[in-house]
This record gives C-alpha cells, sequence and structure tokens, in this order.
C-alpha cells in the first residue's frame, strides 16, 4: 500500500465572521479531524460562498484495499464534517466556543 498520506481538502462556508471567529473555529474543527484521522492530511479553506465540502486532493488508488481504504477516509471525514456544520447551526455554539478559548486565554 502506497505511505504517501491522503490528502482531504475542507471547504467551509464560514458566512460572515470575523477573521478571529473564524479561526477560532477552523482550530477546533482542525484539532477534532486531526485526532480522529491522524493517517490522513488535512487543509481547511474557508469560504463565504458556495456550500461547504470535502474533497480528495490525491486519489492515488491502485489496489482494491486502497480504493476502500480511501473511501472510508473520505467518508468519515465527510461525516465529521456533517457533525460539525449541524453545530454551527445551533444559536449557542459559536458564543460557547468563543468562551471556551476566551476561557482558555484568561
Amino acid at each position: 500500500m502506497n505511505t504517501e498520506k491522503i490528502i482531504l481538502v475542507y471547504y467551509l462556508n464560514l458566512g460572515n465572521i470575523s477573521r478571529q471567529e473564524a479561526s477560532e473555529i477552523l482550530h477546533s474543527f482542525s484539532a477534532n479531524v486531526n485526532r480522529s484521522m491522524k493517517e490522513v492530511h488535512h487543509i481547511l479553506i474557508p469560504i463565504s460562498n458556495g456550500d461547504s465540502r470535502v474533497e480528495c486532493l490525491n486519489p492515488k488508488i491502485i489496489t482494491q484495499e486502497e480504493y476502500r481504504s480511501v473511501k472510508g477516509f473520505l467518508e468519515r471525514a465527510e461525516y465529521a464534517l456533517s457533525n460539525f456544520l449541524e453545530e454551527t447551526q445551533k444559536p449557542t455554539f459559536f458564543q460557547k466556543l468563543i468562551g471556551s478559548f476566551k476561557n482558555r486565554k484568561s
């Protein structure tokens, strides 16, 4: 099996929030996906237009086993993104997230 890491690119539509809020949200999401999928390289790109999505940048698939592995990573990444987006729809999510970062800095 190829030892190169899979590269997943997350395009996250964060709407019209401040740069600091966006940075904190991206950091939180990054920490979550890096913990859950260490064998994958994650790139986060904030966008303000369009739908949030996940794409595989280097699908170097040679064998059926590698195909299943890459597909599994992509499915887990899409699930993580979906859960993250559901959480951000809750009115207090940003307030809790920002509050947790402010408390750490104090």
